[in-house]
């Protein structure tokens, strides 16, 4: 095959002035509704020069590999490989919000960000500190890639006038911050397949999902006509049946530059999969990077929220800056610096009763003392101190709010209504380093469910 494609490149097309050689197995170029497969060879830019025919003329020919490894994923990525990233709300949803994002907030938090090694920020626009993050993040030469939230709810998505009206908002973020420096990809993060998949039953979920397809496709072509330099990619959230997300996205949102795969949720994370071409794994926990082995993964969150409608606690900061495990953690991944820091582990003892709303519960902090044993945390001579927090969820377990309800080694907790909307969060502090954990209330009705 080789022999007489150059036998025919020398005779036949004499217009043909170059050759561009993937260095990959997998082909990235095929018709649509072709899925391809990947093919057993190894390829070498040098043999090349080796394998073509003696009477090859490499004199009127330009050569350019494009320098894929076949060892590495196929996924294709414009970002940079060096990428260190974290997403970053922090002040975005400003009312009730415990942190502000002031000029001294954000020079100090970016500043520890890069001491981390963290070089990329994703942050959600617009927010009413943008001017203000957006001129430190250039002074301080931090990469960001604005989040832009698809605000669709189901509601909406049959109603064209909607669609249009957030098209426009959309576009008018793009026009507004394509100018600033700092930028170097859009996101737009909300995966509103998901939301479909969880809301809308079938036969009916198809007509959904066709109609927010063609939009988001529209959308980024409108996005690359206003601004055709930063690319723009695409959040997709892990579950049990992303596998078919993933093939609506890959096969009717081609001009998407890359879709972030994120799975914050260990009893999610998928033990092995082959991704499609443009699927990245992205937004992971830092828990769960070791088992990827996968570079330019992107830290979930800096830190801990909580505003007046929605809280999240998968920060590597806690709510008061101070520092979890998984922060010292990252340190020494992407570092090489040992973590010489103590973190104490630590679990709640829950009562063996079915929580029901008025009832008086009491839990009890365990530590892990020298022999490896858990010990009631009274028992314990660490200087630990601990703080619980009441945690209040949707039916989905999405956090909602955050209320402390004790700040010792054990807790005696009035049960509130629908116990199932709640959870028990402690942590324990030692100087500026925190350990976690959490508990339901109560033990489930499903016994198999307990941990």
């Amino acid at each position: 095959w080789w022999n007489n494609a150059w036998t025919a490149i020398e005779k036949k097309f004499s217009e043909i002035r170059a050759v561009v050689m993937f260095n990959t197995s997998l082909d990235h170029y095929n018709v649509d509704g072709y899925q391809p497969t990947a093919l057993p060879w190894k390829w070498s830019f040098d043999s090349a020069f080796q394998l073509a025919p003696a009477s090859a003329s490499f004199n009127n020919l330009i050569f350019k590999s494009s320098l894929l490894n076949p060892s590495v994923s196929s996924s294709t990525t414009l970002l940079p490989e060096n990428m260190r990233a974290v997403g970053y709300d922090k002040g975005v949803h400003w009312f009730r919000n415990v942190h502000t994002g002031s000029v001294k907030v954000l020079k100090s938090d970016i500043r520890q960000m890069k001491a981390l090694g963290i070089n990329t920020v994703l942050r959600s626009i617009p927010d009413i500190y943008s001017r203000n993050f957006f001129k430190i993040a250039e002074a301080e030469r931090l990469c960001v890639i604005p989040r832009l939230w698809v605000d669709l709810p189901i509601s909406k998505l049959m109603d064209a006038d909607c669609l249009e009206e957030e098209k426009k908002r959309l576009l008018h973020l793009v026009k507004k911050f394509k100018e600033k420096k700092s930028i170097i990809a859009w996101n737009l993060s909300n995966d509103v397949l998901y939301q479909i998949e969880t809301s809308v039953s079938k036969p009916d979920r198809y007509v959904y999902q066709t109609n927010y397809i063609q939009w988001l496709q529209q959308l980024i072509k409108n996005i690359k006509q206003i601004d055709g330099v930063h690319p723009v990619t695409v959040t997709v959230i892990w579950n049990d049946h992303a596998n078919e997300r993933m093939q609506l996205y890959n096969n009717f949102v081609g001009d998407a530059s890359e879709f972030f795969l994120n799975s914050e949720k260990e009893k999610e994370f998928p033990s092995s999969l082959q991704l499609p071409v443009k699927f990245s794994w992205r937004m992971v926990d830092p828990s769960l990077w070791d088992s990827l082995q996968v570079s330019n993964l992107i830290i979930p969150s800096w830190q801990d929220q909580q505003t007046a409608g929605f809280a999240s606690l998968n920060g590597i900061l806690d709510l008061y800056g101070r520092k979890k495990q998984i922060f010292d953690n990252v340190n020494e991944k992407w570092n090489g610096e040992a973590n010489e820091n103590v973190y104490t582990a630590i679990k709640i003892l829950r009562p063996i009763k079915l929580p029901f709303e008025g009832q008086t519960l009491v839990y009890h902090a365990l530590v892990k003392d020298d022999s490896d044993n858990f010990v009631f945390a009274t028992k314990n001579k660490k200087q630990i101190r601990f703080e619980w927090y009441l945690v209040h969820t949707d039916p989905y377990g999405n956090e909602l709010s955050i209320k402390p309800v004790g700040n010792s080694e054990m807790l005696a907790l009035k049960i509130p209504a629908y116990p199932q909307f709640y959870y028990l969060y402690l942590e324990a502090i030692s100087d500026n380093r925190v350990t976690t954990t959490k508990s339901p209330l109560g033990l489930p009705l499903d016994m198999n469910t307990i941990k």
